[in-house]
Protein backbone atom coordinates (compact mmCIF):
# COMPACT_ATOMS: atom_id res chain seq x y z
CA UNK A 1 0.00 0.00 0.00
CA UNK A 2 2.87 2.49 1.05
CA UNK A 3 4.93 2.11 -2.29
CA UNK A 4 2.64 4.15 -4.37
CA UNK A 5 2.10 6.90 -1.88
CA UNK A 6 4.11 9.71 -0.60
CA UNK A 7 5.86 9.26 2.95
CA UNK A 8 4.77 12.81 4.80
CA UNK A 9 6.37 13.94 8.54
CA UNK A 10 3.47 14.35 11.20
CA UNK A 11 3.82 15.12 15.41
CA UNK A 12 2.12 13.35 17.96
CA UNK A 13 -0.16 15.61 19.67
CA UNK A 14 -1.86 13.38 21.85
CA UNK A 15 -4.50 10.30 22.39
CA UNK A 16 -7.81 9.54 22.63
CA UNK A 17 -9.95 6.78 23.74
CA UNK A 18 -12.53 5.48 21.05
CA UNK A 19 -14.15 2.06 20.15
CA UNK A 20 -11.70 -0.33 18.14
CA UNK A 21 -12.61 -2.01 14.55
CA UNK A 22 -14.32 -4.68 15.32
CA UNK A 23 -18.05 -5.01 15.41
CA UNK A 24 -19.67 -5.70 18.78
CA UNK A 25 -16.49 -5.00 20.95
CA UNK A 26 -16.69 -2.09 22.87
CA UNK A 27 -13.04 -2.16 23.92
CA UNK A 28 -11.50 1.67 23.61
CA UNK A 29 -8.23 1.84 22.02
CA UNK A 30 -5.52 4.56 22.43
CA UNK A 31 -5.24 6.25 18.97
CA UNK A 32 -2.74 9.08 18.37
CA UNK A 33 -3.90 12.09 16.92
CA UNK A 34 -1.46 13.52 14.97
CA UNK A 35 -0.24 17.47 13.26
CA UNK A 36 0.34 17.64 9.87
CA UNK A 37 2.30 20.47 8.22
CA UNK A 38 0.51 22.07 5.09
CA UNK A 39 1.16 24.95 3.04
CA UNK A 40 0.98 28.58 3.78
CA UNK A 41 1.76 27.96 7.86
CA UNK A 42 -1.54 26.07 8.57
CA UNK A 43 -1.79 22.23 9.98
CA UNK A 44 -4.54 19.77 9.92
CA UNK A 45 -4.91 16.90 12.76
CA UNK A 46 -5.77 13.87 11.81
CA UNK A 47 -6.50 10.43 13.54
CA UNK A 48 -3.83 7.84 13.08
CA UNK A 49 -4.98 4.35 12.50
CA UNK A 50 -2.19 2.66 14.82
CA UNK A 51 -4.05 1.73 18.28
CA UNK A 52 -2.79 -0.55 20.54
CA UNK A 53 -4.98 -1.75 23.73
CA UNK A 54 -1.89 -2.59 25.61
CA UNK A 55 0.35 0.38 25.30
CA UNK A 56 0.84 3.84 24.01
CA UNK A 57 3.29 3.03 20.98
CA UNK A 58 4.61 7.08 20.42
CA UNK A 59 5.61 9.64 23.25
CA UNK A 60 3.64 12.94 22.47
CA UNK A 61 5.67 14.76 20.61
CA UNK A 62 7.78 12.77 18.71
CA UNK A 63 8.04 12.70 14.92
CA UNK A 64 6.43 9.52 12.78
CA UNK A 65 6.50 9.07 9.33
CA UNK A 66 2.69 8.19 8.08
CA UNK A 67 1.06 7.70 4.64
CA UNK A 68 -2.52 8.31 3.05
CA UNK A 69 -4.14 5.52 1.99
CA UNK A 70 -7.69 6.15 0.76
CA UNK A 71 -9.47 8.13 3.53
CA UNK A 72 -7.22 7.04 6.23
CA UNK A 73 -3.78 8.23 8.05
CA UNK A 74 -1.85 4.81 8.58
CA UNK A 75 1.80 4.60 9.63
CA UNK A 76 4.69 4.05 7.42
CA UNK A 77 6.83 1.60 9.90
CA UNK A 78 3.27 -0.59 10.69
CA UNK A 79 5.03 -3.71 9.36
CA UNK A 80 8.69 -2.84 10.43
CA UNK A 81 7.70 -3.63 14.34
CA UNK A 82 6.13 -6.55 16.35
CA UNK A 83 5.97 -10.27 14.96
CA UNK A 84 5.51 -8.55 11.26
CA UNK A 85 8.91 -7.80 11.23
CA UNK A 86 9.42 -10.94 10.82
CA UNK A 87 7.33 -12.13 8.01
CA UNK A 88 9.21 -11.48 4.02
CA UNK A 89 7.85 -8.50 2.59
CA UNK A 90 6.27 -10.18 -0.35
CA UNK A 91 4.53 -13.74 -0.30
CA UNK A 92 5.36 -15.33 -3.64
CA UNK A 93 3.83 -18.68 -3.74
CA UNK A 94 3.26 -19.14 -7.46
CA UNK A 95 7.28 -19.91 -8.74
Amino acid sequence: MRAASKKISAEVIEYRKEKGPMRNDYTELDYPYVKIDLENNQHTIRKLKYANSWNKPFKIGQKVDVFWYGNDLLYWNAYNNGINKYLPNKWNFIN
